[in-house]
């Protein structure tokens, strides 16, 4: 099992493991590349893995 910032980092969006407020992953989609997780200050975000070729350069966070 990976850490939500070692699968992001792993995904090409880097995240400093000092300054993560990430709280804990909610839902994490069948393929595995899209996650929803929730912050130290209750606000969600969604951050999505896409593969090259897949649609676009769809990798990142949206924070909510």
């Amino acid at each position: 099992m990976q850490t939500i910032e070692q699968w992001l980092n792993a995904n090409g969006t880097p995240i400093e493991p000092a300054s993560s407020q990430v709280a804990y992953a909610e839902a994490v989609s069948e393929d595995g590349n899209v996650v929803a997780a929730v912050l130290l200050n209750d606000h969600t975000f969604i951050a999505r893995a896409g593969a090259p070729g897949s649609g676009g350069d769809m990798g990142g966070i949206i924070a909510g």
